[in-house]
């Protein structure tokens, strides 16, 4: 028999004598075990972890200032405690107090105790970090000698963090001046007259070394002026001078008898005017020659220049470091000078930079690594950062998962804290799937409140600049109920690594705050009821996500979709229950590039309605684009599913409502469309009509050219969009002849048209009608000859008639060369189609005008199967059409 048959197998462990040891039989079971871990809300940065029980202690066992218990020196402030189900980590986490209780008379005592995750203990670190240059130099094996000059601007000396290394002795310089180097804290500033000298610890040679100081120069001094004097215990140089001459900068070298050479006369390319660093490095190279390096980095663009010169003689080590600085260079900034027994240390790079365009899981490693915390990270591709602050180590942790967007959790199995980046959510298969009616869910409730709403979000970069992203449109916008539900604005800053990151972080946090479904911010399981979860449930971890499905019918439609945030879980011998804190998962599922149908990979419409209502039982939709691009009739993007009315539709092909592309031949009219309408005409005699092949042509007798030559298709639509190719088989004589497309066609009278003036001389206009009172015209910026053939395309929204006509070569034009609303006796709705006519005084002998490639490019036809989601309703005309799983760019 398994669980709950028989008791739960679970222990409880302490850490004590060097290992884990059982304690178990001591907890009392009554009390249970209650563990908490991750967030407690669906947003916001994770509590320390938790773990409740009450362990026995009539033998003061558990009281660890009491001689008499067999603990006595083995347990106290942060004894690690583990809890283990089915030989499964739980919990790992500290036991700060051990508070004794009994009851009155003593009959009873016991010790209600509270282990907490490793977060709370980092909480307890309140010194802010040092600045990572610091940090990074002082962690290098091969540092002999090292000076931040980081002092508060009181300061008299520049301390060194290196033990047994005396301060250097400094004058004229004023702390504090300076905070433009991002991987520093603030700096000194030289005043008119100043120097300093350091002294380097008697060290044993390694026939190799380094010195090296950050400067910053603002131009160069008109005399001479020292940079730096190294001096050493070596041959081949006793003391080297780095200097500055009016456009040089020279490294000179001293023997020990005195005499000077000259090693380095170097033009001061991108010396002046920012942060450099200088370095020189002495390294024997057998046969006693020492090779020495000069040269200096620029700090702002990573780049480099120096040479290297032999001397004979060892190199020996650094002793001493000084400078007797010059007027010349008063204001001048400097620090973080250090001395190394390596002649080739990279510590100093990328901390000079505070680490700016590292990824926020890369520093998030990188900061535990540091502090000696055990980490682990989940996922890649992390946003990235700017400088390090200066701040806590909890708060720069907070930081890393603030830019990135992120998860930290602690881990269950050991003291250790992990990262999950944001990108890691993305696009995740379920870790749990739950069945409502079959693994019995009482206690899961949706939520329809305005607790996480935000459609309106202003991120700001740390020292920099600021974005902002307004949801203006839709049920959870900006706008005044119904529309919208008013303004919710929230504000944050990030530390990323350049203000161009910043429109889409605000875009991306008004995406997550305005899901249009209910939360479900508590999904409870109970594992005594449902044990066969229990393996599947217990590796769940923060960011994992569940889906329930088969939810009641008052509940909605689709289910319940959640990424974890966090856990609270219930743990005694009959007992095992864990509520989940969830949070939605639909914002997650974001575009990406694998099969065009899978959810996720299509980009939502802009605006989509129902043109004409369905029955509960349709299976046909059509489908009007009111903004932006039409839906693709790709087969390879097929099937995708659309929610309409929140009823889910799943389309298996989307296609034009009407085309025609004239490849038959037929005489006196033009037959039947591809997509299966019959071409019905009016005006004029049927023999006038006929398709050639590869075109509908419209040919019109001289004695009736002002007669208009309606071809409609039979559909009966309001908005709509048309594109057709037009042709005249000639060059207008004595008036304009007029190639056109009808829109709401009733009768010859009552339509709107969008007409092309086809001029005499070639010259061309574009015109909008109510039957045959013309609107409006404008002038088109284009010739014709005989045989050219143009596009046009014509849409009407509401009355407000538009048309554009181009070359078919050309590119199609962005802008309407004609927009023109219908005030007097507007037409509702009717047939679309051409017209072929000419204004009354053409003289051409019976003029041709031939159309091609007609299409209705909106409204679509869709193919669907109804009712996937469950629910069963007629739709209405004018009903919202969208993905129901649309993607998202990433952030």
């Amino acid at each position: 028999m398994v669980f709950p048959q028989t008791p739960l197998n679970f222990t409880v462990e302490l850490w004590y004598d060097g290992a884990w040891q059982n304690i178990t039989s001591d907890v009392r079971h009554s009390d249970k075990i209650t563990i908490t871990r991750g967030r407690r809300a669906e947003s916001g940065q994770p509590e320390p972890g938790s773990c409740r029980m009450t362990l026995r202690n009539r033998d003061a066992k558990y009281t660890p200032g009491n001689p008499t218990s067999p603990l006595y020196g083995k347990i106290g402030r942060n004894t690690l405690l583990r809890v283990m189900v089915n030989g499964v980590g739980r919990f790992v986490g500290e036991v700060s107090t051990w508070p004794p209780q009994w009851t009155e008379g003593g009959k009873d005592a016991w010790v209600s105790i509270e282990a907490s995750g490793i977060l709370r203990r980092i909480d307890q670190r309140k010194s802010p970090l040092q600045s990572t240059l610091r940090r990074r130099i002082t962690s290098d094996s091969s540092v002999l000698g090292y000076w931040p000059m980081e002092e508060d601007a009181g300061a008299t000396s520049a301390y060194s963090p290196l033990p047994g290394v005396p301060p250097l002795r400094v004058s004229g310089f004023i702390f504090a001046a300076e905070d433009s180097l991002a991987g520093s804290a603030p700096l000194p500033s030289l005043m008119a007259t100043a120097s300093m000298q350091g002294t380097v610890p008697a060290a044993t040679s390694t026939g190799e070394w380094t010195a090296t100081c950050l400067f910053n120069v603002a131009s160069a001094p008109a005399v001479t002026t020292s940079l730096l004097e190294i001096t050493t215990s070596g041959t081949a140089g006793r003391r080297f001078l780095a200097q500055m001459f009016p456009g040089t900068i020279r490294l000179t070298a001293l023997d020990p008898d005195g005499v000077e050479t000259i090693l380095f006369n170097f033009s001061p390319t991108q010396f002046y005017g920012g942060w450099v660093r200088l370095e020189v490095t002495a390294k024997e190279i057998g046969g006693g020659t020492t090779r020495i390096h000069f040269g200096w980095r620029v700090l702002a663009n990573d780049s480099g220049f120096g040479d290297d010169y032999l001397l004979a003689g060892t190199s020996g080590t650094v002793t001493g470091v000084t400078s007797n600085f010059s007027p010349a260079i008063a204001g001048a900034k400097l620090g973080h000078l250090g001395v190394f027994s390596s002649a080739s240390t990279l510590i100093y790079s990328n901390a000079e930079s505070g680490f700016v365009n590292e990824a926020a899981h890369t520093r998030f490693q990188r900061l535990c690594t540091e502090e000696g915390i055990s980490s682990v990270l989940l996922g890649s591709d992390g946003a990235l950062m700017g400088p390090q602050s200066r701040g806590r180590l909890l708060d720069l942790l907070y930081e890393c998962a603030d830019a990135d967007g992120g998860i930290i959790y602690e881990s269950r199995v050991e003291a250790r804290l992990n990262y999950r980046t944001r990108a890691s959510l993305y696009n995740q298969p379920p870790k749990l799937a739950l069945d409502y009616r079959q693994h019995l869910m009482p206690g899961l409730a949706p939520v329809s409140d305005d607790q996480t709403i935000v459609n309106d979000f202003t991120v700001s970069r740390t020292n920099g600049s600021s974005a902002r992203y307004v949801q203006s449109t839709g049920p959870l916008s900006t706008q005044d109920a119904p529309a919208g539900v008013g303004k919710y604005d929230q504000a944050a800053t990030v530390n990323v690594a350049t203000d161009a990151q910043l429109p889409d972080i605000a875009a991306w946090e008004v995406h997550l705050g305005t899901v249009d479904e209910p939360r479900y911010p508590t999904i409870p399981i109970n594992l005594a009821r449902n044990y066969t979860l229990a393996a599947a449930a217990m590796e769940l971890v923060a960011g994992d996500r569940i889906t329930i499905s088969n939810t009641p019918s008052w509940l909605p439609p689709d289910g319940v979709d959640v990424i974890v945030q966090g856990f609270t879980e219930t743990v005694a011998s009959d007992e095992w229950t864990i509520q989940f804190v969830g949070s939605p998962a639909s914002p997650w599922t974001v575009a990406d590039t694998g099969t065009p149908s899978t959810p996720g990979t299509w980009t939502d419409t802009d605006g989509s309605v129902l043109a004409v209502a369905m029955t509960s039982a349709q299976t046909t939709a059509l489908v009007h684009t009111t903004s932006g691009p039409v839906w693709s009739t790709n087969p390879v993007d097929m099937p995708c599913a659309v929610r309409v009315g929140g009823e889910v539709m799943q389309a298996s092909a989307i296609a034009s409502a009407g085309l025609d592309t004239f490849t038959r031949t037929v005489s006196s009219g033009w037959g039947t469309a591809n997509t299966g309408q019959t071409w019905v005409l009016a005006g004029g005699s049927a023999s006038e009509r006929s398709t050639d092949g590869t075109r509908g042509v419209v040919t019109i007798p001289n004695a009736s050219v002002s007669t208009a030559r309606f071809q409609t298709l039979g559909l009966t639509l309001d908005d709509c969009e048309i594109r057709v190719r037009v042709s005249p088989g000639q060059v207008s004589t004595g008036n304009s002849m007029l190639p056109s497309v009808v829109l709401r066609y009733v009768d010859s009278a009552t339509n709107y048209r969008a007409r092309i003036h086809l001029g005499t001389g070639g010259a061309m206009g574009v015109s909008v009608t109510l039957g045959a009172t013309q609107l409006g015209t404008a002038p088109l910026p284009y010739t014709y000859a005989a045989n050219d053939t143009f596009e046009m395309r014509a849409r009407v929204d509401g009355n407000r008639v538009r048309a554009r006509v181009w070359p078919t070569a050309s590119t199609e034009p962005t802008v309407w060369h004609i927009d023109q609303t219908v005030t007097t006796s507007p037409v509702a709705s009717g047939a679309v189609g051409v017209v072929a006519s000419g204004f009354s005084g053409n003289t051409n002998t019976n003029p041709i005008l031939t159309f091609d490639n007609f299409e209705i490019v909106t409204p679509q036809l869709f193919t669907v199967t109804r009712s996937v989601n469950g629910v069963v309703k007629a739709q209405n005309a004018g009903a919202d059409v969208r993905l129901a799983t649309p993607a998202i760019v990433a952030l």
